[in-house]
């Protein structure tokens, strides 16, 4: 360390030989080959084997998470949702597709993420023993290994039916790519999350933001989609979903007897059975520091908050609010303080 009484002399001389610039002219008309000899410190580190190629904003930062809920599916219970079919938004006949789904199973076991058939006609997503296959009837295609029980995945499989290609992508990286026929036919069902047609391979564990494109998205927006595994709004996404299915707080509602999710693109909302609001759980991709509560009752909450004198609450409330446009906001107008 230096003397305190160390003089200017020696203070100018110390850095002479290390940090001035040999720069001549004004500061506007510098550039970095001015800055040369020993006026570069030889302290500064140095890139090496980088560009922005393939840099996107989710390489770079870190958002908060769209929902830190999820809907929490026991087999037990036989938990599913369904869906009323709509080929326009649902039905993936001689189209390109893709399906997003985050995944975290309870444990390891056989059970349906979302499916749309009828035994001879239709699609499916599903968990089999730490794998994910999709269904093109008749065929299972095992597209995903290694999905582990307790942790978030997220899971996007293109249908490129144009080129007749099939990718899978594991967390934003391609995990599969194959050429593949696609034979899609429609099912007379409708679709169910969570159980094959509300009766068989009920799904045991957390599903959150299913959504499905009439496009084969890239190997950028599978990227972007995972996000560094963090939820995020797809309406603000490069391509809208024909059909998103957040189910988390903000897009399911409790209609006095099951759960509702909410399809908060087009409206194809979907209709739980034997799921309630103890299903609506504080964990999803990306959250940090969630917590269930313990006898916590809707008592517990109160409309009263600084700064504020007129918060409300709404409780089974599904009519929209007058003047809102996305149903997801339906039951959650709130009057706050100009």
């Amino acid at each position: 360390m230096a003397n305190p009484q160390i003089t200017t002399t020696p203070v100018s001389t110390a850095y002479s030989t290390t940090n001035i610039s040999t720069a001549t002219s004004g500061a506007t008309n510098w550039s970095a080959q001015s800055l040369t000899g020993p006026s570069v410190s030889s302290q500064n580190s140095e890139s090496s084997g980088m560009n922005t190629t393939n840099i996107v904003q989710s390489n770079l930062t870190r958002k908060v998470p769209y929902s830190s809920y999820s809907i929490n599916f026991d087999a037990a219970d036989a938990d599913d949702i369904e869906i009323p079919k709509n080929n326009t938004d649902l039905g993936l006949i001689n189209t390109d597709f893709s399906i997003s789904t985050w995944i975290n199973p309870r444990v390891v076991h056989n059970g349906i993420v979302i499916m749309n058939y009828d035994g001879t006609g239709g699609w499916g997503v599903y968990y089999n023993s730490g794998d994910i296959r999709f269904r093109d009837v008749p065929t299972w295609t095992t597209v995903a290994t290694g999905v582990n029980a307790s942790e978030w995945t997220n899971i996007l499989i293109v249908g490129d039916y144009t080129n007749s290609n099939m990718k899978c992508y594991k967390n934003g990286v391609e995990v599969y790519n194959s050429s593949f026929t696609f034979t899609i036919t429609s099912s007379v069902r409708n679709v169910f999350i969570g159980a094959e047609n509300g009766s068989n391979f009920f799904f045991d564990g957390k599903l959150s933001n299913i959504s499905i494109w009439k496009n084969a998205l890239t190997a950028d927006d599978a990227v972007n989609l995972y996000n560094n595994g963090i939820s995020q709004d797809l309406n603000n996404f490069r391509v809208m979903p024909s059909a998103w299915y957040p189910m988390d707080g903000r897009n399911t509602y409790f209609n006095g007897s099951v759960l509702v999710a909410r399809d908060p693109i087009n409206n194809n909302d979907g209709t739980g059975s034997n799921i309630v609001q103890e299903n609506i759980v504080g964990n999803a991709p990306g959250s940090e520091g969630s917590g269930i509560g313990q006898n916590v009752e809707l008592d517990d909450l109160k409309g009263n908050m600084n700064n504020s004198d007129k918060n409300a609450y709404s409780v089974n409330m599904a009519d929209y609010a007058s003047g809102v446009t996305n149903t997801a906001n339906s039951g959650r107008s709130t009057d706050t303080p100009s």
